[in-house]
């Protein structure tokens, strides 16, 4: 059973306190140091997302070993995603008009699923059930190799893009 108080509290937590801070910080602050702020934030996610991955696996990767099973539920029905993902975005030229830069931002905005805000949620949330943790851990590691691979690919298409 999940308590909805606490999925809630969770949200608020990771979304909300984050959300009041930037307004409070964006109409208070002198805009030489939102800039900053803003330069930082952007560098610092990616590097943060590494952290909690990490942390995540030295608290519970024990767990993950012993189910290794859980990797494969997660990855089959990922990698249908994404390529269905991929299939899709690359389509929208014909269906939609799209020019490359626009079928390109659609397949990658579409394709990524916000795991840092899921994992970080999940993890306050669901503090006492681990797999559901070490689940978007393993969606995490899928995905941000997967979307590497496809803004690759799309870049070697790019040369071969005819405007519809």
């Amino acid at each position: 059973s999940i308590d909805l108080r606490v999925v809630v509290w969770s949200i608020v937590l990771v979304l909300g306190v984050p959300a009041v801070l930037v307004v409070l910080t964006r109409y208070t602050a002198p805009s030489s140091v939102v800039e900053r702020l803003t330069g930082i934030g952007e560098n610092a996610q990616l590097y943060l997302l590494g952290l909690a991955i990490c942390a995540m696996f030295a608290s519970q990767g024990h767990v993950l070993l012993s189910h290794i099973h859980l990797m494969m539920n997660v990855l089959v029905p990922l990698m249908l995603f994404f390529s269905t993902m991929l299939l899709i975005g690359l389509s929208s030229q014909r269906v939609l008009g799209l020019g490359y830069g626009e079928m390109a931002c659609l397949t990658m905005t579409t394709s990524a699923r916000n795991s840092p805000l899921s994992l970080a949620i999940a993890l306050v949330a669901f503090a006492d059930h681990p797999f559901v943790a070490i689940t978007l851990v393993v969606g995490a590691l899928i995905e941000i190799p997967v979307l590497t691979l496809m803004a690759h690919a799309l870049l070697l298409l790019r040369p071969h893009w005819s405007p519809s």
